[in-house]
């Protein structure tokens, strides 16, 4: 396993020229086993991995937000690699990875990159990594955000479905238990093994089973003691029994969304999955409460009301933090709102919520007065809804 955080040395100069090559994906890509092209005869040695990787460390470095708290991290280990850049994505994630959209942190780095053929194109990186990976045949990009401390996380996994080291292991661990399994079983457990957690969404995400069936098969790996479980609903995570957590804990906490190649934007084909595949099941994949987590799922009507109850903040320039309470409180009765809903009803300067959720949101949660839609506090997907204790005045 190998770091990337200097040139070889250890020496860092300063510049961020000096950085960048001290991360070249030449470098980090000098033993990597991937077949070469050929074009006109010719041996082309830059092939869609490099190019991914050449994407994912260039995104990495221009959307990061350096006066963050945590670092620009690139691990490289033998079936993997991982990048972190402090911030949250500017743009949903379902945006990012569907392409056409750029919100970029570090527009002058961009632009420095770009004239050095890096990152050619604005939007496209992201979706550019998606397919070259699919193209592979290997497990698709994991791309998470971590909202304490704010960061955006990818994982590109070099690893088949069923990777024969985690099966051989298995075996021996699970003996015929193992053996006498169903393909979508042995599918969860070797999954478990290799990526240290599974849920729901990415065993769908993998598998051409139906949810329903997923769902069952994951309830009764838990009742045979071959997969534990933690959370509840929609937030529940699967690990081996007694399998620590990745050392890696960024890039593999299950508290975080997986994308699927629907909410990337991704057509089958581009993902590297049949339409089966690529199937979901609306009734069984829906919330148990219904969230607002864009505006446009409102009525006109409705969201006049809303906008009216938000401005005694939106109105104004400063306003004394329990007023903000108040007003959240009121939003919140009818309605699970999402983040960014609360931070555009109150004209925020951070549209992603991050500081309203730390000082307003959280107090409010903790005092009893707002409840959550989802039991991890750092799920992206997280909405409120007032809770009866909640005392504000309806309109």
């Amino acid at each position: 396993m190998d770091g990337y955080g200097a040139p070889r040395g250890g020496v860092v100069r300063a510049g961020l020229s000096n950085c960048h090559c001290g991360l070249d994906p030449q470098s980090m890509t000098s033993d990597l086993k991937v077949p070469f092209q050929l074009q006109g005869g010719q041996r082309i040695e830059d092939t869609p991995v490099h190019e991914a990787l050449r994407e994912a460390l260039v995104n990495t470095l221009i959307h990061a937000d350096f006066t963050g708290r945590v670092s620009v991290l690139v691990v490289k280990q033998a079936d993997m690699f991982s990048f972190r850049n402090p911030g949250l994505m500017r743009l949903p994630l379902e945006m990012a990875v569907a392409g056409g959209n750029s919100d970029c942190r570090n527009r002058c780095m961009q632009t420095m990159f770009q004239q050095v053929g890096y990152g050619d194109h604005a939007g496209s990186g992201v979706p550019k990594i998606y397919r070259n990976w699919a193209g592979q045949h290997w497990r698709l990009p994991v791309l998470r955000q971590r909202a304490e401390p704010e960061q955006t996380l990818l994982e590109l996994r070099m690893t088949s479905l069923l990777p024969p080291d985690s099966v051989a292991a298995l075996e021996a661990q699970l003996g015929a238990r193992f053996a006498g399994l169903a393909e979508l079983e042995r599918l969860a457990l070797v999954t478990a093994a290799t990526e240290g957690t599974l849920n729901h969404t990415r065993l769908r995400e993998i598998s051409t089973d139906h949810p329903s069936d997923i769902t069952k098969m994951l309830a009764r790996l838990v009742k045979d003691g071959m997969l534990a479980s933690e959370g509840t609903g929609r937030g529940m995570v699967y690990r081996l029994p007694k399998q620590r957590a990745s050392q890696y804990t960024d890039f593999a906490e299950g508290d975080a969304a997986l994308l699927t190649p629907e909410q990337a934007g991704l057509t089958p084909e581009q993902a590297g999955l049949t339409p089966e595949q690529a199937g979901l099941t609306p009734e069984l994949d829906a919330p148990t409460v219904t969230v607002v987590s864009d505006l446009s799922q409102l009525s006109a009507q409705e969201l006049a009301r809303l906008q009216r109850l938000a401005e005694p903040v939106s109105g104004r320039q400063r306003v004394q933090p329990e007023i903000v309470k108040q007003t959240v409180i009121a939003l919140c009765r009818e309605h699970y709102l999402g983040l960014r809903v609360l931070a555009e009803l109150l004209a925020r300067r951070d549209h992603d919520g991050a500081d309203l959720r730390k000082r307003i949101l959280n107090p409010l949660v903790k005092d009893g007065l707002l409840m959550r839609a989802y039991p991890s506090p750092n799920d992206p997907r997280q909405a409120y809804q007032s809770t009866p204790d909640g005392s504000s005045p309806k309109p």
